[in-house]
């Protein structure tokens, strides 16, 4: 399948998700996808083979990642994974995207056993199994031009789950870690119901919660796991949707809002330049206002990628001193708008309703082009200025 624009995973975990039930699940959605190359590229072994295995259970049809033939395990420290996969023939960003997978999963072991990434052994994990589940996962989001994710409440389980260590209680500690931020719910079904490979590609993706507003629904598949469940199909539902064009002018951000009356205005300063330097935060604003008791506070109002919401609330109560704060998902509406460069200055340029065209020369630029002041401003309008067609 070869997207000619930027599409919506959704993920419905009904009976968890592990890396070759998202394998699957993303197979079914693109049956024409053959692994053979893409796994050569990692040096799968010749006694090995992985084909998608179209199957039925609960009278639900999907697919399962069918993996026959044994080889030994391509390494069992992480470095050593890490550098196999980077000296690999992958495609640049299937291979960028599968790093970071990995990556992911050896910062977590290494926190849950107090070690650094070099020291970590993935034990259970350190099998061709593995980076074929992740492989695939980051080749299947490449191919089907996967931008944006969503994913709903993820099963708790329960019990434990044998490994290296000993008995661990479930979901697993370095599962754990890596789904921080995520929802849970319990339905009742114990047992491991995600896994360590399957929380990388889910902390990989950063989903969100709910599908864009206005989109049109592709293709459904389902991916199946090997265990089987007392009263539901252990599967992993995949929806693949196309935001429709005015979608692109209208989505969602996560609000954030505080006040803050008890912290100095050079330290708040410098933390609101570090929340604003988080990754997926789009902006940040803070003004006077009066609070209790006659104080003079500071209110503060942070713009989020949804995906980000949970980090970006983590920044805000490490860079301030604030106890609380609201957040919420509102609806944004964008103009259509192009990065352009105007005689070397990077500028914006902005269709408004009734096809107006206006442009926006970035002032940092203007800056550094201009000392004074009213050079500055005529140099400005000269350049903003947009000829009619």
């Amino acid at each position: 399948m070869s997207p000619e624009a930027a599409r919506h995973l959704h993920l419905d975990p009904v009976g968890g998700i592990a890396g070759d039930m998202f394998a699957a699940a993303l197979l079914d959605l693109a049956p024409d996808f053959d692994p053979t190359t893409l796994l050569e590229a990692i040096g799968l072994p010749d006694t090995m083979r992985v084909r998608r295995e179209p199957t039925t259970e609960r009278g639900f049809a999907g697919s399962r990642l069918a993996i026959t033939g044994k080889a030994p395990p391509p390494a069992v420290g992480a470095t050593e994974l890490l550098r196999l996969v980077g000296a690999s023939r992958l495609p640049t960003q299937v291979r960028t995207r599968t790093l970071d997978m990995l990556e992911r999963l050896a910062v977590a072991e290494a926190e849950v056993h107090g070690l650094t990434v070099a020291e970590v052994h993935f034990h259970e994990l350190a099998s061709w199994d593995t980076l074929i589940d992740l492989s695939l996962a980051a080749g299947l989001v490449e191919t089907l031009g996967i931008s944006s994710s969503s994913i709903g409440p993820l099963p708790l389980g329960g019990g434990t789950v044998a490994s290296a260590h000993g008995a661990l209680p479930v979901p697993a500690p370095a599962t754990a870690k890596l789904l921080r931020g995520f929802r849970f719910i319990d339905d009742g079904v114990t047992g491991e119901r995600v896994t360590p490979t399957g929380a990388a590609i889910l902390a990989h993706l950063e989903p969100g919660p709910t599908v864009p507003e206005s989109a049109t629904l592709l293709a459904t598949g389902a991916g199946f796991g090997t265990r089987r469940l007392p009263d539901r199909a252990n599967q992993l539902r995949a929806m693949l949707f196309m935001p429709l064009a005015d979608a692109a002018h209208a989505d969602r951000v996560a609000l954030i809002r505080f006040e803050i009356d008890d912290q100095t205005g050079e330290d708040l300063a410098i933390g609101l330049d570090r929340i604003r330097a988080s990754n997926g935060v789009l902006d940040i604003v803070a003004w006077p206002v009066f609070g209790k008791k006659g104080r003079i506070a500071s209110a503060v109002q942070v713009l989020a990628e949804p995906a980000a919401l949970s980090r970006t609330i983590d920044a805000c109560f490490s860079q301030t001193t604030t106890i609380g704060l609201r957040h919420e998902l509102v609806l944004r509406s964008l103009l259509e708008r192009a990065a352009t460069l105007v005689e070397g200055l990077p500028a914006k340029d902005v269709v408004r309703p009734g096809g107006q065209r206006t442009r926006k020369i970035e002032a940092d630029a203007l800056a550094g082009r201009v000392n004074d002041a009213r050079e500055r401003e005529g140099l400005r309008q000269r350049l903003q200025k947009i000829e009619s067609r």
